[in-house]
């Protein structure tokens, strides 16, 4: 048992010196997984524009959108995994990863 637990905890150390680009990682995938929602919402509001400007409105709200998801959110989940300690921080990171994978099959 102990092998197991000092398993954990390189593996905690080695994720902790890259929390910032795994944090990154998620949050694209959240992005590329939920981010077709987040335009058919928009959708609803952009289609009652005139057809010539609902490509420049849709293009203008991605980039704000998508740009601001993917400015803050990063550094707001770096701070949440950085709470977890050496023991919890791999059980954790390897149960986001299988979440991530389930949602990303689940919108295929």
């Amino acid at each position: 048992m102990e092998w197991f637990s000092d398993r954990i905890i390189e593996l905690s150390h080695f994720s902790r010196d890259y929390l910032s680009l795994i944090s990154m990682a998620l949050v694209a995938v959240l992005l590329a997984t939920q981010g077709q929602w987040l335009f058919r919402w928009a959708g609803g509001w952009i289609h009652r524009l005139p057809k010539i400007l609902q490509l420049p409105v849709r293009s203008v709200f991605g980039l704000l959108v998508f740009g601001a998801i993917m400015y803050f959110v990063p550094d707001w989940l770096e701070l949440l995994l950085d709470l977890f300690n050496n023991l919890t921080l791999a059980p954790v990171l390897l149960i986001i990863l299988l979440l991530s994978g389930v949602l990303s099959k689940r919108h295929e």
